[in-house]
């Protein structure tokens, strides 16, 4: 998987390692598009203060491969002390201070 600024072509990678799921999950917090896993990419909103209404966070392009990326991180079964790739997210957004 390559990472780029490129947030289209970045999803549309394939995730084949381990290694690369992390980076995926470390990308999606960094771009402030990190979402719960068991979420449908398609329903993800976000709260615009301008106009008081909620707009969708990802294109149903953007969601299609989102699905096909969170069943690649899935697959995954050596999480080490993260368990999972919630528990990921959970360390990376803690380290971050987000939470």
């Amino acid at each position: 998987m390559k990472i780029t600024t490129n947030f289209l072509f970045t999803i549309a990678q394939p995730i084949t390692t381990i290694k690369e799921a992390r980076a995926f999950i470390r990308y999606l917090i960094k771009k402030g598009k990190c979402y719960h896993f068991d979420d449908d990419p398609r329903e993800v909103v976000n709260f615009d203060k301008q106009t008081g209404k909620t707009k969708r966070v990802f294109t149903d392009h953007q969601a299609d491969l989102l699905d096909k990326r969170i069943k690649e991180i899935f697959f995954f079964d050596d999480w080490g002390s993260y368990h999972c790739p919630f528990g990921y997210a959970m360390y990376y957004h803690k380290k971050r201070g987000d939470i």
